[in-house]
């Protein structure tokens, strides 16, 4: 199991579509830069003075969501967790390449290895795009450590995931919050196992993910504005949370999204398991 898994990961990172990934989440962290050094700007002509109102765990894009960047990374980072290792089964499915796998290691070990490969690729892609954002963008924006007292402190509310963390070692509460995106991107990968072998272009699957999040919130939306569901918290954090899945830190409590990790882990584990192992969709 473990020499599989390890070919499973070495397939996932020389991947050509990972790198497609990687340079995505590149792109999106030049932007951060570019937009950052705006902020910046107009901050300094403003108060004459930088302030800690401008600090990098302000301004950056993990913690900044009015940006173009910020925006841009809220809406495309499904479709880079699913692009690393998304549509792998499918296209070893139809090179006949699995049939060889699982005669010699079984349908559940492969599926398992399967699985935690695409966790991982689309968890990478997400978390070093986001904490590369972070450092990146510290090339341009100084770093002061934030005050609760300061105009902007309403950034990381106290509500927010780990907010006394933020405000007394905010790096340590950025490597955090890239771990809670590791761990949200690597089970949104795996959204990808809801496809079948029948689908014609490969490339839907990468979509997947994204398509889920924005039918669910819809449909949730539309079913509220129908006086079907009451707007109670919890629908409004659903319907708010599974539009593209908000990836703002200071929106709910980490144990929220942990929350939401964990259902998707299993929901797509389950399904996977089934398609692969107990039953192929072909």
């Amino acid at each position: 199991m473990t020499r599989l898994l390890r070919t499973e990961l070495w397939k996932a990172f020389h991947n050509p579509m990972m790198w497609l990934a990687l340079a995505g989440g590149s792109f999106l962290i030049l932007a951060s830069v570019l937009d950052s050094m705006g902020y910046v700007k107009d901050g300094m002509n403003a108060s004459g003075v930088y302030s800690s109102a401008y600090s990098l765990f302000v301004l950056a894009m993990p913690y900044f969501f009015i940006t173009f960047s910020a925006n841009a990374f809220m809406y495309v980072w499904p479709i880079l967790a699913a692009m690393p290792y998304g549509s792998s089964y499918m296209q070893e499915r139809r090179s006949g390449v699995y049939n060889q796998i699982v005669s010699r290691v079984g349908r559940r070990r492969y599926f398992i290895a399967k699985y935690v490969a695409v966790f991982i690729a689309g968890g990478a892609v997400v978390a070093l795009t986001h904490f590369g954002s972070l450092l990146a963008d510290a090339l341009v924006i100084p770093y002061w450590k934030v005050s609760i007292k300061d105009p902007m402190w309403t950034v990381h509310p106290p509500a927010g995931f780990l907010s006394e963390l933020y405000y007394q070692n905010p790096w340590l509460h950025a490597v955090c919050w890239s771990g809670v995106m590791f761990l949200l991107g690597g089970s949104t990968a795996c959204l990808t196992f809801f496809a079948w072998t029948g689908l014609r272009l490969r490339a839907l699957v990468t979509v997947i993910p994204f398509a889920i999040y924005f039918m669910v919130s819809t449909v949730v939306r539309q079913l509220v504005s129908a006086g079907v569901l009451p707007y109670t918290s919890f629908v409004r954090k659903v319907s708010s949370l599974l539009y593209i899945v908000n990836v703002n830190q200071a929106v709910y409590p980490g144990m929220w999204r942990l929350a939401v990790t964990g259902i998707l882990a299993v929901i797509t584990f389950v399904v996977g398991y089934f398609q692969v192992v107990k039953h192929e969709l072909d």
